[in-house]
């Protein structure tokens, strides 16, 4: 298995980089017995099984998404990883590069809800149906 997903790896300076399947989050995607972030597997395959209830977070020397060098990953809890991403700024809304919707677009989105459905609003928009639920009840692009 060790050969197989390092196949999907080009290594630069201490950084090991994923070149294989990218999912929409922009990490890697490796499928072991099921289909695992690359990180998480990369854990699985060098370091043994990840507790239940754990994530696999990246040290702050690193915060690559595509990174899967064991030695630049950690164990930690849902709250270690808000509280990585808060002392990072993950940024959100349009802030964020791939942003497919300005501020604007959101507010937009959420006066045209009154008057049309999600499926019209997600056409308008060029985005899924999902993301404009996801703008009108507030789980996303909040400004």
């Amino acid at each position: 298995m060790k050969d197989k997903f390092l196949k999907h790896v080009k290594k630069l300076h201490s950084h090991w980089i994923w070149i294989g399947a990218v999912s929409g989050n922009g990490y890697g995607a490796f499928r072991l017995t099921k289909m695992e972030g690359a990180h998480r597997a990369a854990w699985i395959i060098f370091n043994g099984k990840i507790p239940k209830n754990t994530h696999v977070l990246h040290k702050n020397s690193c915060h690559l998404p595509l990174c899967v060098n064991p030695n630049h990953l950690y164990l930690g809890t849902h709250k270690d990883n808000m509280a990585d991403i808060a002392e990072l700024g993950i940024r959100k809304g349009e802030r964020n590069s791939n942003a497919k919707l300005t501020n604007s677009d959101v507010l937009k989105i959420r006066k045209l809800s009154k008057t049309h459905t999600q499926l019209e609003l997600a056409k308008m928009f060029n985005v899924k149906e999902p993301a404009i639920w996801k703008i009108i009840n507030n789980h996303t692009h909040v400004n």
